[in-house]
């Protein structure tokens, strides 16, 4: 029985997960100037993405929700653009990360 709640208790929490995700990406998709950064040859800076992403989702701004912000950056990215390396890639710039596409790839519709 003990695993059973446990095995339900991951499945609510990988479906809570997605949906955050698809949430994030309505919204990204919906933000068209943040796209066209994302695609263009600079890129976007990696916390100016955690940020919008923290605004739409979690507006009190809590530390663990920051993180969490954090961490969809490249879940978000890998759904749009395909993994990272092939689809998307990371770079410096004044000493900050950057995010931009390889080879001029534009989001899966």
């Amino acid at each position: 029985m003990r695993n059973t709640q446990k095995n339900l208790k991951k499945v609510k929490e990988l479906t809570v997960a997605e949906s955050v995700k698809q949430e994030v990406i309505r919204h990204l998709r919906e933000e068209v100037s943040l796209i066209k950064r994302i695609e263009s040859e600079e890129g976007i800076g990696w916390g100016e993405l955690r940020n919008f992403f923290i605004e739409k989702l979690f507006p009190n701004q809590k530390e663990e929700e920051k993180q969490a912000a954090y961490h969809l950056v490249s879940h978000v990215l890998t759904a749009l653009y395909g993994d990272q390396n092939t689809g998307w890639e990371i770079y410096k710039k004044d000493g900050k990360t950057w995010i931009r596409l390889k080879k001029q790839r534009t989001h899966r519709e």
